[in-house]
């Protein structure tokens, strides 16, 4: 708890001064402004005098110095930071009352058209004073005598440090120093891994000197499997290498010095001490000692990136380009951003960027490791109670071998099952045992933010394990909470917040998720050390009991399920956010009321969040929550959901106001028009349904994203637009309804400086759609744009001429356009999407546009996306100067007249062409990654008979047409295909015999789906690299009549290395070659089939298998009764709709996730938990879900 208060209460000296000077001057000049600071002089002198001493005393506790943290530190900090806060609501409450006084003074029609409204409210703030109140200039002055008690109190801390002087000790300032010999008897879990990199250290192609990274968390075992490689090399002799260096820069703290570093290296050669200073003389020595030499150099526990890192490890490698050719550079590293930064600084040497991101364990394997530790051998036999709790033991520690050794001393020797029970139902980062070892040495990476990256990386505790959260809505959250402040530079909060944000995704705090492209989500490690070092400070807790809810806690979720649990929190005097996840039935009204009583109480709140199934209309007491920045309240089920209360008018200081629902009611005029008073508010995001009804948005000057749904009622229109000059994303619907183009004026798109992204859109006929649009010409700051529906000829100027920072431009449905611009122009475009222009006929040569000096067109277009052109029949080529010299992505899509392409560059590696009258394919495409056919029969038939398809080429998907010859002649020569896919091919009957599929040798996946006529599987059994294959929807394929027994066992086939099979049809298993495979891991059987039986040869021969997942067993009467021991390796068992399932055979041990849904009552009942007459069968399952 000591170390979590040091870091919550400032967390360095940055904060201390920047924060407390910010907040005494504040202070007082409020006291100037309103001629209220009589009497306050001495107070400002003394606190002028601490605020040196006591920053001196932070950052001595940050760095460590202080190591004796007894409870008077402790209670001085937590002091400190009330007081601090006790001033800064203080400040915050005048600064309500000055702008409830500013909304009044607006409102006054009479005020509305004068030019000096700041000025007028000067005057008449400090004219009346009274009308802000006493009570809060009392309030303030109370704040800054107690800031200055407290800030008083610094002495004897100080005292303490200028005793230590200028000690280098600490937890920051050193790191330990890492040895290249192995310090584990065996290595468990890491043959792939040791596989691919000596696979790399092998390979004799690529750059004369390449790098590898290991990435991963601490604790995940990177130093060992680096450690593993130097003993391969080093001592075993696996590869040749002349010079092995291991050099441990973990114990370099803060940016590496060139000079240090190549000493290192210097004295592991020579063995000999090097005291030379001078940087060229080393990298001299440097380079005469590996030039001769095919060297490997491992550098272990790489931490800082940043440009003088990077200047930094360019000065270390520079001699190390001069190692003969296969020398090899390896390093571990926490962050991928450095690995990312070594392959950047080697990049002239033609270097790519490998890098291998390590995951924790694999669970059998970690299970193994786990059990020599604690057991002393990878199989126990006894104490068989321990072992089953070992399981759930095994998966709280997200496969860190680190965490392993810890639990060694935890639990060895000990075979009491109840030590073992308390064991598995705690947090790991509640284990006393764990707090100096695991988190110790994930914290290294914590201790290497900023003091403001720590500050929102720990506020990430609120969330639960797994929550998946979007980056925009986590940095509102964070400026909601008040963790963001504004600094002296330019950058807004939003912009500060992003850079916080993707400091930790590159740092590996966060990562994004597999499954969905704008989530990301944190480890489980990062969850607990979240949850570690922010205690005191944020909490997250099922069990609402204010005994149990220390008084310091600033940020809080609860999950509850009676609103009475809020009364627990009333304690909490400092809190500053509340999560309210409700999980409860809709409440009742006396509960509503009792919750309204105690939220009134909470008058220190910044944000409140309320999630959850049956929420209820939050009570009109919220208005007087008037520090709240951030209110939001989401509906998770469809039901109905009443409005906010009319109250929040009065919330001048809020900023983000979301409410998600899926029906509302209680919407009424009155509620919405008093958003208008909310002059704070930067986003507002609400239903659609609710948005077009609000009226003045004009009144809004503070908001940052919009989508207007213009209409002509007044408060509703485009003119209220006109003084929204802080907008940065703007959408304007219904463009149709202006009645002519000074309306379009009224809105100034032009003089908002600050717009980035601009959406304008007709939904339905215009006839003077151009000149609205040329009214609507946005700031040359513009870097988004999208028009859709728009109804001319052609387009205004200024698309072309005046928006020199756009980014991306879409134009979509402009049905008359029959030209388009010369954007070619746009220098900065990147992205560029034109779809449904049903007038056009020609792509002009004047498209690219006309460049002075003759430069390349469309210089910065990566992307561009061409769709449902009807008429489209020719795109023209220039000749004479370069055009998409950066493009990688072009789709063309129906475009059923547009017979050629012109010639496309070298940096094209994505060509998607669907339902498209193309004959061949362009010129240019030598380098081409990925190739997608939809419909195309005649240009592939074309392209085969005479080029070919260009060998380069590693993904190729067609669908819709091809028959076998046209797939076989496609395939052959494809030497660098590693996935292929065929999808609605009627006219394929057979797959290309062996000797087409016996040179596609670095294809590992095929994909195969709804080709109908598909009878033979030809050649496929010579794919040796094959490592997934899916068939579904291949109806001549399943035409064999299952047999009772397999034919031929002895029958010779070739054996392929499947390890994922996934087919819709169990016959399938029993047709060559996949009745030979004998390797496969993962078997998925879709839904659209039910199996009546598992085939019991096959399971026997393929004794691989560790996942099984049938999407409709409602055929399937029950499981073999030897299962465990045909699948002694299985971990997953999932079964979909097992309605006939009466009981389960013996399970293999290995099972670790076992789901059955669909099944029947009787089953049902027998395996439920605790209580089921056959749950003990399960008992060593550590994931159970049957329903």
């Amino acid at each position: 708890m000591a170390e979590a208060v040091v870091i919550l209460a400032f967390v360095g000296k940055a904060v201390a001064s920047s924060v407390i000077t910010n907040l005494v001057n504040r202070a007082f000049t409020k006291f100037d402004e309103l001629r209220k600071s009589e009497g306050m002089k001495a107070t400002k002198e003394k606190l002028d005098q601490n605020l040196p001493r006591i920053a001196a005393v932070l950052l001595a506790v940050d760095r460590g110095q202080i190591m004796d943290r007894n409870g008077a530190l402790d209670k001085w900090l937590w002091q400190l930071r009330d007081a601090v806060e006790e001033a800064e609501d203080a400040i915050d409450q005048l600064d309500y009352y000055q702008l409830k006084e500013k909304v009044k003074y607006q409102a006054d029609p009479h005020n509305a058209c004068t030019t000096s409204i700041k000025k007028k409210m000067t005057k008449l703030i400090k004219k009346h004073v009274p009308c802000i109140g006493d009570d809060s200039l009392g309030r303030l002055k109370k704040a800054v005598e107690g800031l200055n008690n407290a800030a008083a109190g610094v002495g004897p801390f100080l005292q303490l440090v200028n005793t230590l002087g200028n000690s280098s000790g600490g937890m920051n300032q050193t790191c330990a120093d890492t040895g290249a010999m192995l310090t584990e008897v065996k290595v468990f879990g890491r043959d792939m891994e040791k596989d691919l990199i000596l696979k790399w250290l092998s390979n004799p192609d690529g750059p004369e000197v390449s790098t590898f990274s290991i990435v991963g968390m601490g604790g995940l075992g990177k130093t060992t499997l680096a450690r593993l490689i130097y003993n391969e090399i080093a001592e075993k002799k696996v590869l040749e290498f002349s010079l092995v260096v291991w050099v441990s820069v973990s114990d370099i703290f803060g940016i590496p010095d060139a000079k240090v570093i190549i000493r290192m290296i210097l004295q592991d050669i020579t063995q000999l001490s090097y005291d030379l200073n001078n940087l060229n003389t080393l990298q001299t020595s440097l380079k005469k000692k590996v030039e001769t030499e095919k060297f490997l150099i491992i550098f272990d526990d790489v931490w800082q990136d940043g440009p003088e890192t990077e200047n930094q490890w360019k000065q270390i490698l520079a001699p190390l380009k001069f190692g003969q050719k296969g020398s090899k550079i390896l390093l571990t590293t926490r962050m991928e951003v450095v690995a990312n930064m070594m392959a950047k600084v080697m990049e002239g040497t033609g270097q790519k960027n490998n890098h291998l991101l390590l995951g924790g364990l694999e669970e059998h394997e970690f299970l193994k490791l786990f059990n020599k530790h604690v057991f002393g051998t990878e199989n126990p036999t006894e104490h068989r109670n321990c072992q089953r709790l070992a399981k759930q033991v095994v998966k709280k520690l997200w496969g860190s071998p680190l965490a392993v050794r810890v639990m060694e001393n935890l639990l060895n020797n000990h075979t009491d099952i109840q030590h073992w029970d308390q064991i598995t139902k705690q947090d790991i980062s509640n284990i006393q045992i764990n707090q100096n070892e695991i988190m110790a040495s994930l914290k290294k990476s914590y201790h290497h933010l900023r003091e403001e990256e720590q500050l929102c990386f720990r506020y990430c505790s609120l969330f639960p394990q797994n929550h998946k959260f979007k980056r925009d809505e986590l940095i509102k959250m964070w400026i909601g909470s008040g963790l963001i402040q504004q600094s002296d530079s330019t950058q807004t909060l939003e912009e500060l917040g992003a850079g916080y944000f993707d400091t930790l995704v590159r740092k590996s705090f966060f990562h994004a998720s597999a499954d969905s492209e704008d989530c990301f989500l944190m480890h489980d490690f990062m969850h607990e050390m979240a949850a570690f070092v922010s205690s005191g400070e944020c909490l997250r807790t099922k069990t609402v009991s204010s005994e149990r809810i220390p008084g310091t806690i600033r940020h809080i979720c609860i999950v509850i399920q009676s609103l009475i649990a809020i009364k627990e929190i009333l304690h909490l005097r400092h809190l500053q956010s509340l999560f309210i996840e409700f999980e409860g039935e809709k409440p009742e009204l006396a509960d509503v009321k009792e919750f309204e009583k105690s939220l009134k109480k909470l008058k220190t709140l910044r944000l409140l969040r309320l999630t959850g199934d049956n929420l209820f209309e939050l009570p009109k007491v919220v208005g007087d929550l008037i520090h709240l920045r951030y209110i939001s309240v989401r509906q998770t089920s469809e039901k109905e959901l009443s409005w906010l209360p009319k109250s929040i008018s009065s919330l001048y200081h809020l900023k983000i106001m979301g409410f998600l629902a899926v029906s509302v009611n209680g919407v009424t005029n009155d509620k919405l028009y008093g958003i208008g008073n909310l002059i704070s508010l930067q986003y507002l995001d609400v239903p659609s349904s609710v948005m077009e009804m609000i009226p003045r948005i004009g009144k809004l000057t503070s908001l940052q994203k919009l989508e207007l749904f213009n209409s002509q009622e007044q408060g509703r229109n485009i003119s209220e637009l006109g003084s929204l000059n802080s907008i940065s994303e703007l959408q304007i619907n219904s463009l149709e309804k202006l009645n002519d183009s000074e309306e379009a004026n009224k809105a100034k798109i032009k003089e908002k400086e600050r717009l980035r992204v601009l959406s304008l859109n007709w939904s339905s006929e215009c006839s003077n759609s151009k000149m609205i649009l040329e009214n609507l010409e946005p700031h040359n700051s513009i870097q988004k744009l999208h028009i859709s529906g728009y109804r001319d000829v052609s387009f205004p100027k200024w698309i072309s001429n005046s928006i020199p920072n756009l980014t991306s431009l879409e134009l979509r449905d402009c049905a008359r356009c029959n030209t388009l611009p010369p954007l070619g122009k746009l220098l900065s475009l990147k992205y560029l999407f034109l779809s449904n222009f049903h007038e056009l006929e020609l792509i002009p040569a004047a498209f690219y546009g006309r460049i002075p000096g003759g430069g390349d067109a469309f210089p910065s277009l990566k992307d561009l996306r061409i769709s449902s052109m009807n008429i489209l029949r020719k795109w023209e080529d220039i000749e004479g100067r370069r055009k998409f010299p950066r493009l990688e992505k072009l789709l063309i899509e129906g475009c059923p007249q547009l017979t050629t392409l012109p010639t496309l560059p070298v940096s094209i590696s994505n060509l998607e062409i669907k339902n498209s009258g193309l004959q061949t394919l362009p010129m240019g495409i030598e380098s081409l990654k990925r190739l997608r056919l939809v419909g195309c029969q005649m240009l592939l038939f074309n392209q085969t008979q005479h080029n070919g398809l260009p060998s380069s080429l590693k993904e190729l998907i067609i669908q819709g047409f091809c028959d076998d010859t046209s797939l076989a002649s496609s395939l052959r020569n494809l030497v660098s295909l590693t996935r292929l896919e065929l999808a609605s091919c009627s006219n394929i009957t057979s797959l290309p015999q062996e000797d087409v599929f016996f040179k596609l040798v670095s294809l590992c996946e095929i994909s195969i789906q709804k080709c109908k006529n598909l009878s033979s599987l030809g050649g496929l059994g010579a794919l040796t690299s094959l490592k997934v294959l899916r068939l579904s929807g291949c109806s001549n394929l399943v035409t064999i009549p299952l047999p009772q027994s397999p034919s031929d066992p002895d029958s010779e086939e070739p054996n392929l290395e499947i390890q994922q099979l996934h087919i819709d049809h169990i016959s399938l298993l029993l047709q060559r070659p996949l009745k030979s495979v004998c390797q496969v891991k993962k078997l998925h059987i879709l839904d659209n089939h039910q199996p009546e039986s598992l085939p019991k040869q096959w399971l026997e021969d393929c004794t691989s298998l560790e996942e099984i997942e049938i999407g409709n067993a409602g055929a399937l009467k029950g499981l073999p009764s030897n299962f465990d021991e045909l699948l002694p390796g299985l971990k997953k068992l999932v079964m979909h709709q097992a309605n006939l399932f009466e009981s389960l055979p013996n399970l293999p041990p290995s099972l670790s996730d076992l789901v059955i849904t669909g099944c029947n009552e009787t089953f049902e009942q027998k395996y439920k938990k605790d209580t089921g007459s056959n749950w003990y069968e399960l008992a060593d399952v550590t994931a159970v879900i049957i329903l």
